[in-house]
């Protein structure tokens, strides 16, 4: 049973219409429209978000609401359960919340189905300035599941065009959402946020491409630079744990690994550390993905052979 928000909102003071009027507000283009209203802090729940929120970006963003004020409110739709799913600001509510010690907190009420509401949590962190490529890259991934969901006559009218035009698998995959009678994801895209077309379609190869594991451990760490991540993510999903492996290996998160020169050494195309003849970090590589009865395998191999002493 669905939720009216307006039992829960504060009274307002209604003093004319003109007031009545600027509680409403209207999204950009006018894709949605909602309400502002002040909520318990408690009643917002956070659902199967795409993003972890970042402490400092956070900090930031209070730092600025206490010198200017909140200037976008979070927007939330009413949850079944009578509180408030988050839609878009996690980092203005963790702000306002965690920072700011707040209890009550502004927001703009929107009535919204779930693939529109992932469209707008995807689109407001694209649009944020200093998002990390990996990060954008799976926003745009995601981004294009939503718009296939969204507008499945475009899904078809593309496969069969890539077909016809015999397109690699990389292409086909993106184009499937291109073309059709809707506006296409990439156009869509590059219209609402300015991401140039070549920048949305590398951002959806590194996404596809990636496998899952390598992807999230490389996650815990930034600074990848998209042309890298691009390279990376047409490697056979073996040759990008090799890499990944030798080049994460002992490094704490937060570092600053160097993906474009591990992948020059894993081509043979970088420059060599003393003593290592090329074969040094495939070794380890190994060695790292292997378990604990293959270790002691490959151990009892290096002292049978002499190789190993003791």
């Amino acid at each position: 049973m669905s939720h009216d928000a307006s039992k829960n909102a504060p009274k307002l003071p209604a003093k004319s219409a003109d007031l009545a009027k600027s509680n409403q507000v209207t999204g950009p283009a006018g894709a949605w429209q909602g309400e502002r209203m002040v909520v318990s802090k408690d009643s917002i729940l956070f659902v199967d978000r795409l993003r972890e929120i970042d402490p400092a970006w956070a900090e930031t963003l209070a730092e600025s609401i206490r010198q200017q004020g909140l200037v976008e409110p979070p927007v939330v739709r009413p949850d079944e359960g009578g509180g408030y799913a988050l839609v878009a600001g996690a980092h203005r509510y963790a702000a306002m919340v965690q920072h700011l010690g707040w209890t009550e907190i502004p927001v703009v009420v929107v009535q919204m189905d779930d693939l529109s509401a992932r469209l707008l949590e995807i689109d407001e962190n694209l649009c944020r300035r200093g998002l990390e490529p990996l990060d954008r890259a799976v926003f745009l991934a995601e981004r294009k599941a939503v718009y296939e969901a969204l507008h499945p006559e475009a899904v078809q009218g593309a496969a069969g065009a890539a077909a016809k035009l015999h397109k690699n698998d990389a292409t086909a995959n993106f184009a499937v959402a291109d073309p059709g009678p809707a506006i296409g994801f990439a156009r869509e895209v590059r219209e609402r946020i300015g991401l140039s077309e070549r920048t949305i379609y590398r951002a959806v190869q590194v996404a596809g491409g990636l496998a899952p594991d390598v992807r999230r451990r490389m996650q815990r760490y930034g600074h990848w630079k998209e042309g890298d991540l691009y390279a990376l993510s047409k490697l056979a999903p073996d040759e990008q744990a090799a890499v990944v492996d030798a080049l994460l290996t002992g490094m704490e998160p937060g570092a600053r690994p160097d993906l474009g020169a591990a992948l020059k050494h894993h081509k043979g195309e970088g420059p060599q550390d003393a003593g290592d003849d090329g074969g040094l970090s495939r070794l380890l590589s190994a060695w790292n993905r292997a378990d604990g009865a293959a270790r002691k395998s490959f151990l009892g191999h290096l002292r049978e052979t002499g190789a190993l002493k003791g």
